[in-house]
């Protein structure tokens, strides 16, 4: 990327106040340099589209001059800069290493006393948050000062036997933090292999969460972080298989209620995802009231969460919340439902493919509520989709719902036809699973008995049924066609 479109591209990114403070930090260096420097901001802030060309000639015209990649340049630094000033206080860690800087300053400039009392402050707020590598540095800045202070004397040497004895402990602790890490990352790269690539990876993971239910039982971990990350593993773990329902809802409440009692440690919102997993549990156990309990705690991390968009959490709290009305088929309060259709129309941080999810979720929702018109509505969305391929997850799912539709609207040669449509489109892609041609087979023939043959429609539902649960690939690409099956089944019985 070239330096103007990455200078285009970083100026487009600021919100407001960001860049309100990058006019007041560059015009606190009134100088010749600063006032070019604004000069190519602002015409990069009003290219609406960039075109790399015409806005290089515009600031060559604006500074007279031929040559501006140092311009550029320095541009990209100046602004970087402002950043790095203006959000420095809210992150504990980079306002810690600031104050680093100045105690190393301060010592230069023979200010011990002062220098002594910030590093004190520095060493109990570091230790406090289990920020060890500064804590490192931070003892490395006592022996310094203490060199200084102390003339190199026997109190000197036994001061910095004890700064050097705490550099060690910080290097283990931190070491500790960066296992649990690196098993936490294994152990979610192992979950993940398995569903890209299908192959059994159970036994490693079992072996890897007997090692964290070890070290979790020993009692001997010293860092709140590194038992943080050690409870999210073995809930990875359990959560992966279905392997222990209620381990697994315990290591996300004691995960959730570590980073809740200590909120000086973990940055805020860090519970959103083991609260989202959580919220998945609770559904399947019947936990209402601690269900409906979390969802509103994911609410107020949305509100004010900065770490991650607040879009995402919203997501996953609107997810949750449409799948716990689906499971339980009650009905929607028309305030949610208003609340969840906004979010998914009116949010520009929405990523297409989380769009596209909350459609599919909400068309599942109308479909579990009898709301066929609806629900096809909401499909029409999908299936509107222009780059919306058969191989994709939310097509296929959202064609077979489309279907189903029909066929509960009593609408057969609709059904028929978009059967044979969702074909087509399978084949021309080149996209043809041979369990999912026989799930479309069962489909068909159902469609085609118009509700009147009892007997065969529940041969084929029971089919379905099977071929499901012989198959989790095709579970996990149209689950709700299995839900579908069972329901019908008890209606043709009663």
């Amino acid at each position: 990327m070239s330096a103007a479109k990455f200078l285009f591209e970083l100026i487009h990114s600021l919100d407001k106040n960001e860049k309100r403070f990058f006019r007041l930090f560059t015009n606190m260096h009134s100088n010749k340099q600063s006032k070019k420097y604004i000069e190519v901001y602002d015409i990069l802030l009003k290219t609406k589209k960039f075109e790399e060309t015409k806005a290089l000639i515009q600031i060559r015209e604006k500074l007279q001059k031929k040559n501006v990649n140092h311009i550029l340049k320095n541009l990209k630094e100046q602004i970087l800069d402002s950043l790095s000033i203006y959000h420095r206080n809210n992150h504990s860690f980079f306002k810690q290493t600031s104050t680093l800087f100045k105690i190393h300053l301060l010592i230069q400039k023979k200010h011990y006393k002062e220098a002594q009392k910030l590093l004190a402050d520095q060493k109990r707020e570091a230790e406090e948050k289990e920020f060890y590598e500064l804590s490192y540095n931070i003892n490395r800045y006592e022996i310094d000062l203490n060199g200084v202070l102390l003339h190199r004397t026997l109190d000197f040497y036994e001061e910095a036997d004890v700064s050097y004895q705490l550099m060690l402990e910080n290097i283990d602790k931190l070491q500790e933090i960066v296992h649990a890490k690196q098993l936490h990352n294994k152990i979610r790269q192992l979950i993940y292999n398995k569903y890209l690539t299908n192959t059994e990876q159970s036994e490693k993971i079992l072996t890897l969460l007997q090692h964290c239910n070890k070290i979790l039982q020993s009692n001997s971990i010293r860092s709140l972080k590194a038992k943080f990350y050690y409870l999210q593993s073995a809930a990875n773990c359990y959560g992966f298989g279905n392997q222990n329902t209620s381990d697994y809802i315990s290591c996300l409440e004691q995960s959730i209620e570590l980073a809740n009692q200590n909120p000086n440690l973990f940055v805020y919102g860090t519970t959103y995802i083991p609260l989202t997993n959580l919220t998945k549990l609770y559904i399947q156990e019947g936990e209402h009231e601690k269900f409906h309990q979390s969802i509103k705690e994911l609410g107020q991390i949305a509100e004010k969460i900065d770490r991650v968009p607040k879009s995402l959490v919203f997501f996953w709290k609107n997810m949750r919340l449409l799948e716990y009305y689906i499971f339980y088929k009650k009905t929607i309060n028309s305030q949610e439902l208003q609340d969840i259709t906004n979010f998914i129309h009116h949010t520009a941080t929405l990523s297409k493919e989380q769009q596209t999810a909350l459609l599919l979720k909400l068309g599942h929702y109308f479909f579990n509520s009898s709301n066929y018109t609806e629900c096809q509505e909401v499909l029409n969305e999908i299936l509107g989709l222009t780059l919306m391929k058969a191989k994709d997850y939310y097509y296929a799912s959202a064609r077979s719902m489309y279907v189903l539709c029909f066929y509960e609207l009593r609408l057969y040669d609709l059904a028929t036809r978009e059967i044979l449509s969702f074909r087509r489109k399978l084949k021309r892609e080149g996209f043809m699973l041979n369990e999912l041609n026989e799930l479309l087979n069962f489909i068909s023939l159902i469609v085609n008995t118009h509700h009147e043959n009892k007997q065969k429609i529940k041969l084929n539902l029971n089919k379905i049924i099977a071929l499901f649960e012989a198959n989790q690939a095709l579970y996990n690409k149209v689950l709700f066609i299995k839900d579908w099956a069972k329901t019908k089944l008890v209606e043709l019985e009663s």
